[in-house]
């Protein structure tokens, strides 16, 4: 969850000042050092939540997860769409034979990241856009109407309320209807297969699916370093003494 405890590391880093109802009201842009003082799994971090802090770091692990959960809380409710789903982790023994199948879910501790690394990577993506620099972009273009409606009527033929798609909050009902019935998860699927693809472009396109004009991957999700590292040299360029 966190880099190796006690290490000096070099970082770009984006410092924000965020309102208690989770709104950012100045964004700083800087390189820095960062020295850890203490390294969670994921499941470690859900446990410290889960009950009352013990120390300091545990009381700063509970404040981070309640602004965040506040930030979460204004994203969603400026459209954002919850496209999430359990992900299945295969356990090898020492013969290369599954010993075991967990399903990891999105719960507090994955969000807790995700949501001040969808923060750092609009605030890079708006600087950039703000001083015509060229970069490459997190996109994902508005969905095809034909395919949403589509989608629809294989919604209705199966008994589920289902308005106007183009819509975003009744996009955002129809996901959080699709979360408590059983043929859910499949309905869920077909909806992702109605969208476009997310993709990385030179223009900033915008995000759908965040519901961000601005986006890009400053920070490094799964898979996503090379991208990272083609953003550091333009972030290079912003972090000049600036404050928004």
């Amino acid at each position: 969850m966190f880099a190796e405890p006690n290490v000096d590391r070099l970082t770009k880093c984006v410092e924000f000042v965020v309102s208690d109802d989770g709104r950012v009201l100045k964004t700083k842009f800087h390189s820095a050092v960062i020295h850890s003082q203490r390294r969670f799994t994921y499941k470690e971090a859900l446990a410290v939540l889960q009950r009352k802090p013990a120390n300091a770091i545990e009381q700063m692990l509970h404040d981070a997860n309640e602004l965040a959960q506040r930030i979460r809380r204004l994203r969603f409710k400026a459209g954002s769409l919850d496209l999430d789903f359990p992900e299945m982790k295969i356990r090898l023994d020492d013969h290369g034979r599954v010993s075991a199948i967990e399903k990891v879910e999105n719960d507090v501790s994955h969000q807790l990241i995700e949501e001040y690394m969808l923060l750092a990577n609009e605030a890079v993506a708006t600087q950039l856009m703000s001083r015509n620099i060229p970069a490459i972009y997190r996109v994902h273009e508005e969905p095809d109407e034909r395919r949403l409606q589509e989608y629809r009527e294989e919604v209705l033929s199966h008994n589920v309320p289902c308005a106007n798609l183009r819509n975003r909050q009744e996009v955002q009902k129809l996901l959080a209807k699709l979360g408590t019935i059983a043929i859910g998860p499949a309905l869920k699927i077909g909806f992702l297969r109605s969208l476009m693809r997310a993709r990385y472009a030179v223009e900033p396109l915008g995000h759908y699916g965040l519901a961000k004009a601005k986006y890009t991957h400053f920070t490094s999700p799964s898979g996503g370093m090379p991208i990272s590292l083609c953003i550091a040299p333009c972030f290079k360029r912003v972090t000049a003494p600036s404050i928004l």
